[in-house]
């Protein structure tokens, strides 16, 4: 069985300070930082996959669901981080240092993804007669 560790995902807050450093200290502005929003409900969503209270299937499809999301993620949420990452410049929240932050919560998130297929779903799956077999196996005239 695997380590259940949670993917410990920063604060999905920003202030005003944190886009504008030389705002005045009165700016008690908070922003909802999207990105990090996003990897924290796929994480909530994955701690479902866990939970053995929830039919075996079930778990599978919530892995299944933030694998998907996660495609989304780097399709459309990390170009912008990515262009940041490749140019060293700060566009608002986008800097060099958020890319880089970012990349190792999403490759924890990943990482954890294939432990809890790995070691736990997999497993369970075998013991219910279910298992993984290659499109060749499948396929007698291929």
């Amino acid at each position: 069985m695997s380590e259940r560790v949670r993917c410990r995902l920063r604060n999905p807050t920003v202030t005003m300070s944190d886009i504008a450093p030389n705002s005045p200290p009165t700016s008690r502005l908070v922003f909802l930082d999207r990105d990090r929003s996003i990897l924290a409900f796929n994480a909530r969503v994955m701690d479902l996959a866990r939970r053995p209270d929830v039919p075996l299937l079930e778990r599978l499809r919530y892995l299944g669901i933030v694998s998907s999301n996660l495609d989304e993620f780097f399709e459309v949420r990390m170009a912008p981080q990515l262009t940041a990452h490749k140019t060293n410049e700060q566009r608002g929240l986008y800097t060099a240092q958020g890319y880089t932050a970012l990349s190792a919560e999403v490759h924890e998130l990943v990482r954890q993804q294939y432990a809890i297929y790995n070691d736990e779903l997999l497993p369970l799956l075998e013991k219910k007669g279910i298992s993984r077999s290659s499109s060749t196996a499948r396929c007698s005239h291929c």
